[in-house]
This record gives structure tokens, C-alpha cells and sequence, in this order.
């Protein structure tokens, strides 16, 4: 299976790797962080430099590998993290290769404490260390129903896991879906200013 989430910290992939073995897909950099990098190796992780065509294709190539060795590929499909009050668009690249590998896709909805989110410009030594004086880290994991790649397109499934996830954290984002409501038109003397309203008999 394909487990995609959304991404607010370093420590997503070991948080979801603490329930189901999986081997992730993250951006080359991490390789060289302190501890995480270490960590990134013996999960397995598959590395991906994002600007470079070639090495997204060798990635998504590697992942096929996985799946088709039973192994299940954890994706942040929003491609960066952010601070837990929005979801980005996903990017469906992963979601053709779970439809061509023929897996379900299961999407997972983290949730943390703010002090836990590490995105923007956040430097990732500083934000580490206060990481590790905080005594028990919270990191909250709802599993969402699988969504039957064979039913949809890439682009159609990478909407719905989107759905599901903005679903599951609706409490917390700022705005996880529009809602378009049909509004009768106003009768016409609620429109008239004041002194020309008609008065009822």
C-alpha cells in the first residue's frame, strides 16, 4: 500500500513508521541531518532530489520496487511542511505509481503539538534541539478508509485522499472546504430604500 499524509515535521515519517513499517520518500537533504539522517537510513528512506527530473523518476522507480516487494511507501504529497492550519495541493505522481503498482492508498491525518511543526525558513539545528527538551512528544496519527486506485485516476485519487485528510483535521485548519449554499432572492421592498418601502394594509 501507498500511505500519504499531511507534513508538519521531521518527525512524521518515524511517527508513522512506529505503527507499520513503510519506507519513505523524502527530499535529499535530509540525509545530512543531524540524527534524522541517521534515522532516514534505517528506515529505508528513498531520496529524492525535488529539482531534478531524472532523480524524481529513479525515486518513483525505487517505490515501485518496494510495493511490488510488499513493502508499503509513505508520500507527503504536499511536498514541503507547513504549520498544521492548512493543506496544500497534493501532487498525484505518487498516486499514478500506487494505481500502476495496483495498492490501495491509505490516507493518514498527524496532528501535533505547534512547538512540534517545523516549516518555512525554520532553521533545523535550533528547532531540533528544543525538540529534544521537550519531555514526551506528542504526535497523533488518524488512519482514514482506503481509497481503490483502480477506480480513479491519479488526479481523482490525489483529490480524494486531499478530502479525506483536510476531513479528518477540520478542526484545526483554517479552511479545509467551500461551502456553496443557494440563497432565495430578496423580495423586492427589501431592496427599496427605506422611505419608498411599501407599508401593508
Amino acid at each position: 500500500m501507498v500511505i500519504v499524509t499531511n507534513h508538519v515535521s521531521y518527525l512524521d515519517a518515524i511517527a508513522v513508521a512506529a505503527i507499520r513499517p513503510v519506507a519513505p520518500i523524502a527530499k535529499s537533504e535530509v540525509a545530512a541531518w543531524p540524527m534524522i539522517g541517521t534515522a532516514a537510513d534505517q528506515l529505508g528512506v528513498i531520496f529524492v532530489e525535488r529539482d531534478a527530473p531524472a532523480s524524481r523518476i529513479r525515486a518513483l522507480l525505487r517505490a515501485r520496487a518496494a510495493l511490488q516487494a510488499g513493502v508499503s511507501v509513505l508520500n507527503f504529497p504536499e511536498g514541503t511542511t507547513t504549520d498544521g492550519t492548512q493543506l496544500l495541493p497534493f501532487s498525484r505522481g505518487i498516486f499514478g505509481l500506487a494505481r500502476l503498482a495496483g495498492v490501495p492508498v491509505v490516507p493518514v491525518a498527524i496532528r501535533c503539538a505547534p512547538e512540534l511543526a517545523w516549516y518555512g525558513g525554520a532553521s533545523f539545528v535550533p528547532h531540533y534541539v528544543r525538540t529534544t527538551q521537550i519531555a514526551a512528544p506528542e504526535i497523533r496519527l488518524e488512519v482514514g478508509t482506503a481509497i481503490d486506485t483502480a477506480r480513479y485516476t491519479a488526479g481523482e485519487a490525489a483529490a480524494l485522499a486531499h478530502h479525506r485528510i483536510a476531513y479528518m483535521l477540520r478542526d484545526q485548519l483554517e479552511s479545509h472546504a467551500v461551502i456553496r449554499l443557494r440563497v432565495p432572492a430578496p423580495r423586492p421592498d427589501t431592496v427599496l430604500p427605506p422611505a419608498r418601502r411599501r407599508v401593508a394594509r
